[in-house]
């Protein structure tokens, strides 16, 4: 019985497998069930014609394997490329067996590396040459790193250590595929490199001071600030506003922010923050990658006042608890005894 077609994805120089057996051949009945099967290629690109690449349990192309572990027995494509797509077809000669269809399409299956804004960047050196093609773009890729010159990882954006390519400190303007490549230029692995600011959260009491930290030692920044009454506004869109344009406060927002904002290369400090602070505040590096987002709330007298007095509540809520609860099993202790005289 021929079942239909069955959709598999594989992955470039990865391997794809069949199943021939459920269990590893342990008698000679197993071992005959293996020799009815036959695997049929048609592959899908330039539409080749039909081969045989396994015919009676006999291997009839050296590029193929059979492979058998505590599973099972399999037949194995190593190393997909392109030219492996294709249907594959199981063909057992005894009619008790299942046939089974495969329609192969083989991918990048890229592995996708989400960081934020100033982490380190690494990738595993398993390959000998490594090229990054920039997220977007469609410029050649830039050569990264190659094992038989080093001098090209010396002038590239990242180091070479212990066997790992290594980039600091990394941006939005490091995103996208880091690809490393065999000495025959054929594909061993890709890795997508995705950059988010970093995000935090803060709630202030009045007259407190908002700290911005730097995700490093970062001069000339760009400091947005977008307020909360300006993002009620459903109907129109505020633009934020501009508080420091590389790294100097500019000349509208003097009069509001000059004795308040104070900046070094590691933190921004607004001191003595007011209702009118509150919102999102978004820092910009020199080359205009977001770096960090910070959202601030504002605790009034009465919440900051709720704030502090909950816990306390809490805590003599459950000493009372444990006191009325004490004092109930020995009422119960005492009524027993009683009962009992």
């Amino acid at each position: 019985m021929l079942f239909p077609p069955e959709d598999v994805d594989g992955c470039y120089n990865k391997n794809f497998s069949i199943l021939l057996l459920e269990d590893s051949p342990t008698d000679m009945a197993d071992m005959a069930d293996l020799a009815t099967a036959s695997v049929y290629f048609t592959p899908s690109m330039q539409a080749g014609p039909q081969r045989i690449l396994l015919e009676n349990g006999q291997i009839k192309d050296s590029r193929y394997n059979l492979v058998t572990n505590t599973s099972g027995v399999y037949f194995e494509v190593p190393q997909l490329s392109a030219d492996d797509e294709g249907v594959f077809s199981l063909i057992f000669n005894d009619t008790d067996m299942d046939n089974e269809t495969y329609t192969l399409t083989v991918t990048e299956c890229a592995h996708l590396e989400n960081l934020d804004y100033g982490s380190t960047f690494s990738i595993l050196l398993n390959g000998d040459i490594l090229e990054y093609t920039r997220r977007g773009s469609y410029l050649e890729p830039v050569l990264l790193w190659n094992r038989s010159d080093p001098s090209v990882s010396e002038r590239s954006r990242g180091r070479v250590i212990a066997g790992h390519w290594i980039a600091k400190n990394i941006t939005q303007s490091d995103q996208g595929n880091y690809t490393l490549r065999d000495v025959n230029g054929s594909r061993v692995f890709t890795t997508v490199l995705i950059v988010t600011e970093t995000k935090s959260y803060d709630s202030l009491e009045l007259s407190e001071d908002l700290i911005i930290d730097l995700p490093f030692n970062l001069a000339n920044v760009t400091l947005l600030f977008h307020p909360e009454i300006a993002k009620c506004n459903v109907n129109n869109y505020v633009r934020p506003r501009v508080l420091v344009q590389d790294g100097l406060l500019v000349l509208e927002e003097k009069q509001s922010y000059e004795s308040r904002l104070k900046m070094s290369h590691f933190q921004i400090v607004l001191k003595d923050f007011q209702i009118a602070d509150v919102g999102s505040y978004h820092v910009h590096d020199p080359q205009g990658n977001l770096a960090t987002t910070v959202e601030v709330d504002i605790l009034l007298p009465s919440q900051a006042w709720k704030a502090a007095v909950l816990p306390v509540t809490v805590l003599v809520f459950m000493l009372l608890l444990y006191y009325w609860k004490g004092k109930g099993r020995s009422c119960c202790k005492r009524i027993t005894e009683t009962t009992a005289a």
